[in-house]
């Protein structure tokens, strides 16, 4: 190995590092900030009853594309109720 070899690999592997260094702070820097401006914060449970009401509503206001409620469907029929094991989560 020449000299200049070893000069461009330690040039190289220094960039490499650095590269990784600032792709993970980046990264880092981003979980730790909080939603962006202007998105909402998800729904939590504070209160049950008037939570409860709100979801209900959350559920029959979302209007799914043909190929969304078929996912959905799949998804939900191959999981056992929670209630009896008769039926599956797609009937609750």
């Amino acid at each position: 190995m020449k000299a200049t070899d070893y000069y461009i690999w330690n040039r190289r592997g220094a960039q490499i590092l650095i590269s990784s260094l600032i792709v993970i702070l980046v990264c880092s820097a981003a979980l730790t900030v909080g939603p962006a401006q202007g998105e909402r914060p998800l729904p939590e449970f504070n209160n049950l009853k008037e939570n409860t009401g709100k979801f209900i509503k959350y559920y029959y206001n979302i209007q799914l594309t043909a190929s969304e409620q078929t996912i959905l469907e799949k998804a939900l029929s191959e999981i056992p109720a929670p209630c009896c094991s008769d039926h599956t989560a797609l009937t609750c």
